[in-house]
């Protein structure tokens, strides 16, 4: 016969307590993530991970809170590098990820290096986007900031190939088409640009700086880069 063990009395109403803290605590956080109130939710997850590091549920909460954190920054025009990170290390802890988490972890790479943009700091942002391609090779967004950055310090080709290696991608990204066509115009392949700007136009019919540049090139003016 199993004899059963008892519990002191104080022990069980703090195992008790502890669960019913868990999971208003963790009731808290969800409203205030789905408020899109990152500073509370952050709040909120980073205590449930603090009390279980092994919680991974809680973790991707805690990195999608600070994301959250990190772009309002950057729209009060207050982020800086350091938030785009600390959202990054927590996705870097979660062993299973999905496409969201992906899209996430590639955002926090973007983020940091428009944040070292912003304070003047190319080259780390140069080193980021790297990093970024590295760990995903098909971050579009990353490689055309990264394409635009070295075309500004006159590395045409090296942007060149980058536009080109995003074109094969996404053959929708109009973004792309377009970047790649002011690269080509920039370097005197007017006919080539024309072509891509044109095929740009007709992925994204209404966006004004494609619609002026192929008013422009109608009547072979320059608008300057």
């Amino acid at each position: 016969m199993v004899k059963r063990t008892l519990l002191p009395a104080s022990f069980a109403a703090w195992i008790l307590l502890t669960g019913c803290s868990d999971r208003g605590l963790r009731k808290d956080a969800r409203e205030a993530l789905a408020r899109r109130d990152g500073e509370r939710a952050a709040r909120f997850y980073s205590e449930l991970v603090d009390r279980d590091p092994a919680d991974s549920r809680s973790r991707r909460g805690l990195a999608e809170a600070l994301v959250l954190v990190a772009r309002e920054r950057d729209e009060d025009g207050e982020g800086k590098p350091a938030d785009w990170s600390r959202a990054a290390r927590e996705f870097d802890r979660l062993d299973d990820r999905d496409s969201a988490t992906s899209r996430l972890r590639d955002e926090c790479g973007l983020g940091k290096a428009r944040s070292q943009l912003h304070a003047g700091d190319t080259d780390r942002a140069v080193r980021t986007l790297h990093g970024a391609l590295e760990r995903n090779p098909r971050a579009t967004a990353s490689r055309n900031l990264l394409a635009i950055v070295l075309d500004r310090q006159g590395e045409h080709g090296r942007a060149e190939d980058l536009f080109l290696q995003n074109t094969a991608i996404d053959s929708t990204d109009a973004d792309s088409w377009f970047n790649l066509a002011l690269v080509e115009w920039s370097r005197g392949r007017r006919i080539q640009a024309a072509e891509h700007i044109l095929h740009a136009s007709r992925l994204n019919p209404k966006d004004p700086e494609i619609l002026l540049w192929l008013e422009r090139i109608a009547t072979l003016e320059d608008p300057g880069r």
